[in-house]
């Protein structure tokens, strides 16, 4: 609560100072809630994010900086039939700052930057205690709108990661970093209603790598075979992208849909072990205290893909002085994993090839996620 109230009188503060800037000067503020997922048995991840913005906007230049504060209250899993990994308490915040700059010729040009950091309180990771932490994470987009609408866009994020034991002692570092680069049109058709739609397409890629060390945690984890364990890993996943967006304006209502895809091009994950087997009564029976080694590589098949839809309904209030907004919101994330892929993570976890079980699906649980997940609702105010 005590952070929730600095964020209030903070917001209040920045209120009042307005009048320093003149009339070409704004304050607004967005809060949303919402399902990250809804699994089939009923558990959920509901989060939250506000954002607060101070804008002032001159004849060729525009400036936008706030804050953002979110989170995951309470536990996040993720399971398969030999393994889970389990978050809690996941809280995130940060800054941004925004800049347009009008430049001759009918060019514009657009900088994006924002920094953060995220941290969560002990869970359960794979086979020890422990959380994971992104101490800092960055990253700064460009932008160049064109004669005609068109424009292209660049950007470069990258982040900072650790992995902490029960204890908060940092066990395992890596990083990870992705760029992406897009190119596109707009169009605005003015009729009864304003329609905006624009449409891109461009390249997308992001790796990471890092490495664990863990021990006395593992003796705290009963029937765990390992005395010690270091692994690493390392990968790449690359992608085509594109994309586009359809905006309806009316007087008080406004609706929004995108639609993203991303179409695998070339991506592997690669990774190594090394691990000591407890020496307990039990074990020495099997394998004496051995030292076990192992590596391999995952390559992705190209005909993997992953679709993103979402859509949003917006109701409008504006005065000469306030403008606000509610709005429900709906995300759908739609993979496509073929079964060549499949096939490959369940030979490296030594189960049955991924489509023996379909028989098996639970449809009414299997759409209570769908249509549950991703749902959010929200508020917004501008002065």
């Amino acid at each position: 609560m005590k952070s929730g109230k600095s964020i209030f009188f903070i917001s209040i503060f920045f209120l009042f100072s307005l009048s320093l800037f003149g009339n070409e000067s704004h304050l607004s503020m967005e809060s949303r809630a919402g399902t990250l997922y809804v699994d089939d048995s009923g558990a959920d991840g509901i989060y939250n994010h506000s954002k607060f913005a101070f804008s002032l906007s001159q004849e060729n230049f525009d400036f936008d900086a706030g804050y953002y504060i979110g989170g995951v209250p309470g536990d996040v899993s993720v399971r398969d039939t030999k393994y889970r990994t389990e978050l809690k308490d996941i809280l995130y915040f940060g800054g941004f700052c925004d800049i347009g700059i009008s430049l001759p010729l009918q060019f514009s040009l657009d900088i994006k930057t924002l920094v953060g950091m995220m941290n969560s309180l002990p869970g359960y990771l794979v086979v020890i205690p422990g959380s994971i932490a992104v101490p800092v994470y960055g990253g700064v987009q460009w932008g160049l709108n064109m004669p005609l609408d068109f424009f292209i866009k660049a950007g470069v994020y990258g982040a900072d990661l650790s992995v902490k034991n029960k204890s908060a002692e940092v066990i395992g570092e890596g990083s990870a970093y992705c760029f992406s680069f897009n190119g596109g049109k707009r169009w605005e058709i003015q009729k009864r209603y304003a329609h905006l739609i624009s449409a891109d397409a461009g390249f997308f890629y992001a790796g990471s790598s890092g490495s664990v060390s863990a021990s006395d945690e593992l003796d705290k984890t009963f029937l765990f075979p390992y005395s010690y364990l270091h692994g690493s890993g390392a990968g790449g996943l690359s992608f085509v992208t594109f994309g586009g967006e359809y905006v309806l304006k009316g007087k008080k209502l406004s609706f929004t849909c995108d639609l993203y895809g991303f179409i695998n091009v070339w991506s592997k994950i690669e990774y190594s072990y090394k691990a000591t087997n407890k020496q307990s009564l039990i074990n020495n029976l099997i394998n004496n205290g051995s030292i076990q080694k192992g590596n391999d590589t995952v390559t992705f098949s190209n005909a993997d893909f992953l679709l993103l839809f979402n859509s949003q309904l917006q109701y409008n209030l504006k005065t000469d002085k306030i403008s606000a907004g509610i709005f429900i919101r709906k995300d759908f994330i739609i993979p496509y994993i073929s079964e060549e892929t499949k096939n490959c993570f369940s030979q490296n976890q030594g189960g049955s090839p991924s489509g023996s079980s379909s028989d098996n699906i639970d449809v009414s649980g299997l759409l209570k996620t769908i249509l549950l997940s991703g749902i959010s609702v929200g508020a917004k105010i501008g002065l």
